[in-house]
């Protein structure tokens, strides 16, 4: 039997009538729906090596087993071209809208569609063994930032930073035992916060100073959750 075929035979596909079933008046409500059953199978990596891709979820068939592929939204769109097709009366006039389900996907508001965090590895080479799992100073200083109820932090999410205010900071919550370089604040930042890190050979500027990227603080808080749980 062609190999291609028992792998078919072996994987449910995915129920897209189940997920374009229409269950609810409204276009606005039909939507939201289509988008909450694509979580089952569809989710998107925000950060980590696989950032920008898309993870599918389905199931073997003889078992509760799930399998995973990870693939680019170009991909994606490719093999799944399975439309929305909506209509509904505004003001007196009919109105019809259609979409590809993963632009769709895509494009809604990110708190409907699911997403994945990937939790970075918080040990370095220069932690001694014997001292055991120490957390990078990173996560302390985001922990700070976010929690800041009188608004002093110098800190501003979803924006450029001086990269001088940024370094001064993060070396408030460092071990005094580590000897931390600009370079290696940098690198740290990239590792473990990569929407920081900036085009190779594109370090921004703003009038004359030198500045990182700080996410906002809704992907901030999802990020220090992951590593306060140390869940992926």
């Amino acid at each position: 039997m062609n190999k291609h075929l028992q792998e078919q035979m072996r994987i449910v596909p995915i129920d897209w009538d189940k997920i374009l079933a229409k269950n609810a008046e409204g276009a606005r409500q039909q939507a939201y729906d289509v988008i909450k059953r694509m979580n089952s199978h569809f989710a998107i990596f925000m950060n980590g090596p696989n950032i920008g891709k898309i993870r599918i979820e389905r199931k073997l068939r003889f078992s509760e087993q799930s399998i995973f592929d990870t693939i680019s939204v170009a991909k994606a769109k490719q093999l799944f071209n399975r439309k929305l097709h909506l209509s509904w009366v505004e003001y007196g006039e009919k109105k019809n809208w259609s979409k590809n389900v993963i632009s769709l996907w895509l494009d809604g508001d990110p708190s409907n569609r699911k997403e994945i965090y990937h939790t970075p590895d918080h040990t370095h080479d220069h932690t001694p063994v014997q001292s055991g799992y120490i957390p990078s100073p990173l996560v302390k200083w985001l922990e700070y930032h976010l929690n800041d109820p009188l608004g002093s932090s110098p800190i501003r999410f979803n924006s450029f930073n001086p990269r001088n205010v940024v370094y001064a900071t993060f070396l408030e919550h460092a071990n005094e035992s580590h000897d931390w370089t600009p370079k290696g604040i940098s690198v740290e930042f990239y590792k473990m916060m990569p929407l920081t890190k900036p085009n190779k050979g594109h370090r921004v500027r703003k009038r004359g100073i030198s500045c990182i990227f700080i996410p906002s603080v809704e992907y901030c808080l999802k990020l220090l959750q992951n590593w306060q749980s140390d869940e992926i």
